[in-house]
């Protein structure tokens, strides 16, 4: 039987670096992420089915519903995973088309998926109005199966029989085998397998088309991030890197209007160098994670649950555009006020001015976590 755990490692193959949402979110006008998405969610429901479910009913009524259902939900996965496969080759065709390896006794002439197709049919999609030409006769007919079930089974766990809307044809005894029913889901189902193994191949030719396109370098920070900031979302759009620029942008920007407070901002600016200079070489080397030198501009833990509502409040307004925040700064300037003076015109500036102060906090009750400053 199949291993659920084989979807959710896909999906999270999918969702490892965001390149496949960024690459599929709009393909000539077309949303081929939503279709991702929709395959994944139904593989993995019919998945855990499949691997909890596997106790029929002896009420041979029930379970011939069961038996659709099991179908059913194979009949998912091999929809979904043709959805998968046009999706991530760009075409229309569909896997294992042609392949008769699976059902040893198919006389209907059919490779194996489309002999699925007939079985899912007969056995509940729609028993009643069946247009396959089972008696080989060339002819235009309708066929109509009976209750499925044991009873009628000759060399199968299960079965139909099947009668004609023609006169004189006989009967057919329509025969099912779980065996190659589980075969025919494990073969269609590891085909993620190989969606994995091109998943990554378009990962690595994205990256390496990338990193020959040089970023250009800025000597003055507020440019040489307007232009990570487009870079960033040319590759991948990666949350976490977005968010840093976007920080360090209002960092760099914010116009300082206490006098007092310059010299300390400058300072406090110079230690924030090495991240954008890490942002940079991680951007050209398409080499995403938590960056090395970002302690030089987190604020420490101890000092967050001290701040943390002001301070979110005052981010979320800096960062996203929301709300003139309403806030009490007594938290913060308690904390912060000997080291930075709380004279702003608009909340940019205080953002920077938090930044420092806790810079400077920092580094007097914690000398070995940041060291020196770099005034230049």
């Amino acid at each position: 039987m199949i291993d659920s755990k084989l979807i959710k490692h896909f999906r999270t193959k999918v969702g490892d670096s965001n390149f496949v949402c960024e690459k599929y979110k709009n393909i000539d006008g077309k949303n081929k992420w939503n279709r991702i998405c929709s395959a994944m969610d139904w593989i993995e429901v019919s998945a855990d089915y499949l691997t909890k479910s596997n106790v029929f009913s002896k009420d041979d009524n029930i379970m011939s519903i069961q038996v659709f259902t099991y179908i059913s939900c194979i009949d998912i996965i091999l929809e979904a995973i043709k959805q998968l496969h046009q999706v991530f080759y760009n075409t229309t065709t569909y896997p294992y088309k042609g392949e008769k390896s699976v059902f040893p006794e198919n006389n209907i002439k059919m490779d194996d998926t489309l002999y699925f197709k007939t079985i899912r049919a007969c056995f509940g999609a729609h028993p009643v109005d069946l247009n396959d030409d089972f008696a080989q006769t060339g002819q235009h007919e309708r066929w109509y199966a009976s209750w499925s079930g044991f009873h009628f089974s000759e060399n199968g766990d299960f079965s139909v029989v099947l009668s004609s809307d023609q006169v004189n044809i006989k009967d057919i005894f329509f025969d099912i085998k779980f065996s190659e029913l589980n075969k025919f889901l494990e073969i269609r189902y590891s085909y993620l397998n190989q969606l994995i193994n091109e998943i990554d191949r378009q990962y690595l030719e994205f990256c390496d088309n990338l990193k020959v396109q040089e970023i250009t370098t800025s000597n003055n920070p507020v440019e040489q991030l307007k232009i990570l900031s487009v870079e960033s979302k040319k590759r991948l759009n990666n949350n976490y890197y977005d968010c840093l620029i976007s920080q360090f942008q209002v960092l760099f920007s914010a116009i300082i209007t206490c006098q007092e407070n310059i010299e300390k901002v400058n300072c406090y600016r110079n230690t924030l160098f090495p991240i954008i200079r890490e942002l940079k070489d991680d951007l050209q080397n398409m080499v995403f994670g938590e960056l090395i030198t970002s302690s030089l501009f987190e604020i420490p833990v101890d000092i967050q649950s001290i701040i943390q509502y002001p301070y979110s409040t005052i981010s979320d307004h800096v960062l996203s555009d929301s709300q003139k925040p309403i806030f009490c700064l007594n938290r913060i300037t308690d904390l912060l006020d000997n080291y930075v003076v709380f004279q702003y015109e608009n909340t940019e500036e205080l953002y920077l001015l938090i930044h420092t102060g806790c810079y400077y906090y920092t580094l007097e009750n914690s000398p070995t976590k940041r060291g020196e400053p770099h005034c230049s």
